[in-house]
């Protein structure tokens, strides 16, 4: 039994019911989980590095750009990198 007489209406009705299918399976998957951390980036693509942690001698805090950049992944070291200490 339809919940509208408007195909439109109808349409949208099952559009939104497949994505909030999706979206259930996505969370249930993520839940889920392999413990394996997805890849995000790759050798080649260009990124924006955060600037706040960086210390220069010869600036002040408030002077320095916010991100520094862009730059180029030219190799993996790891899928999980900690900044040293």
């Amino acid at each position: 039994m339809p919940l509208s007489n408007n195909q439109m209406v109808e349409d949208w009705i099952k559009n939104m019911m497949e994505h909030w299918a999706q979206a259930i399976d996505a969370i249930n998957k993520a839940a889920k989980g392999d413990g394996s951390i997805p890849e995000q980036y790759s050798i080649r693509d260009q990124v924006w590095l955060e600037g706040k942690h960086l210390s220069f001698p010869h600036q002040k805090t408030k002077l320095n750009p916010k991100r520094y950049g862009p730059f180029k992944i030219i190799k993996t070291i790891s899928l999980v990198v900690s900044p040293p200490h």
